[in-house]
């Protein structure tokens, strides 16, 4: 019941840091801008300032929320999966007669 509520939110999370992270304007155009001395890098740093800084601490947080949620959801398949094996054990011993 509450796995596809969780699935759920990990695919929306997903697309939603992918879209902080692609609207993100680079600081450099990578190592050819490095090299080449193109694109606005002025150095190769600049600090990240009124919307940028929104977008990149919203990524942060969509991520860390990302992390959560899938590690919420490895724990819930671990029980599942601990539950499974029990009743299986339970149930091989009963037919045997050992319990």
């Amino acid at each position: 019941m509450l796995k596809p509520v969780l699935i759920g939110a990990q695919v929306v999370l997903a697309i939603l840091v992918i879209l902080g992270i692609l609207l993100q304007t680079p600081k450099a155009t990578g190592l050819g801008g490095v090299i080449g001395g193109g694109g606005d890098s002025g150095g190769g740093y600049r600090r990240r300032r009124g919307l940028e800084a929104g977008l990149l601490r919203m990524s942060a947080v969509f991520i860390g929320l990302f992390v959560i949620v899938a590690a919420i959801n490895v724990w819930i398949d671990a029980q599942h999966m601990l539950l499974l094996i029990a009743r299986q054990l339970a149930d091989f011993l009963a037919d045997r007669g050992l319990i």
